[in-house]
């Protein structure tokens, strides 16, 4: 496979029904983000069909600047850092949890199931957050049970043991985020040379796969975590806005995390950060009627 196919994907079913909800409740309705919005997609979708690793790597900066709002005040590469980072730093404990529930489904579903069906919890995420519960200390038995099971295949088993032993203390949660951080930076500046030194030299480093696969990662995540939030309560209608609430999001994020004193089944939840719910059907109703022009279109709102 071509680097840029390289990550992770949804179902076709899935995407599919996700794909429906957006074009129904998408908010971003600002012409010129709405335009960039078009550009970024008919770009992603070169990346997939071309051949050449060097124009993807270039298709794919240019997607990733042109979903990020300038700001005149610092430079084009610390702004995408900075204005990307809290977003990226939001949705990496929810992704490690999410890997590891595949993996483990993908080894033994049965198994997986009857074991996370005696963790009790209750969300709309309930299966990824019951993994992250399994790796606190309170389950500390129910792993050992798992351990027991994973005799030949021992790196998954190293996987869980060494989250679990990151999750047993709000310090190695941190520590674990500001490590993420710092990488994160590092490899975004690597992609900004990587892509000076094509267009100024011609020259293509060695390492360019790896750099394929993170800038469309990092595209990806950003990508779908503006949609959602287009899609959700929160209506926001530009890429700023949701940068912006992705910034505050992040602050509140690690002063929660900081006013832990244990990692405990009943603050989990905090650390995995949920996405914020999808639109109700009162809010589709709302923004469909206004956009018909309100009452005087004579559209009876439905039933909850």
């Amino acid at each position: 496979k071509s680097s840029v196919q390289m990550i992770s994907d949804l179902r076709p079913t899935i995407a599919a029904s996700r794909l429906q909800f957006m074009l129904e409740n998408l908010s971003i309705v600002d012409g010129n983000d709405r335009e960039r919005f078009d550009r970024i997609v008919d770009l992603h979708g070169l990346c997939a069909i071309q051949d050449a690793p060097e124009t993807q790597i270039l298709n794919l900066w240019i997607c990733i600047e042109s979903l990020i709002p300038s700001e005149p005040s610092r430079s084009k590469i610390n702004n995408i850092i900075q204005t990307a980072s809290p977003l990226l730093m939001l949705t990496y404990i929810r992704r490690l949890t999410k890997n590891l529930l595949r993996d483990l489904l993908e080894w033994n579903k049965k198994v997986t199931r009857q074991i996370l069906k005696r963790i009790p919890h209750n969300s709309d995420e309930w299966s990824a957050i019951k993994v992250l519960m399994l790796l606190s200390p309170e389950y500390e038995e129910l792993r050992k049970e798992l351990y027991a099971r994973l005799d030949d295949f021992p790196l998954l088993r190293h996987r869980i043991y060494t989250l679990s032993e990151i999750f047993s203390s709000k310090e190695k949660v941190q520590s674990l985020l500001s490590e993420h951080r710092k990488k994160v930076e590092w490899q975004i500046r690597r992609i900004y040379r990587t892509r000076n030194l094509l267009v100024h030299s011609g020259r293509t480093p060695t390492y360019l796969s790896t750099l394929i696969e993170n800038a469309h990662d990092y595209l990806d995540s950003m990508l779908l975590e503006i949609l959602e939030m287009s899609c959700s309560a929160k209506r926001i209608s530009t890429f700023r806005q949701a940068f912006e609430l992705f910034h505050l999001q992040h602050n509140q994020y690690e002063k929660s995390i900081k006013a832990l004193t244990n990692i405990t089944h009943e603050n989990v939840a905090t650390i995995y950060h949920s996405r914020p719910p999808r639109k109700t059907v009162d809010d589709i109703y709302e923004n469909h009627n206004r956009m018909l022009g309100g009452a005087s279109a004579g559209i009876a709102q439905p039933q909850t």
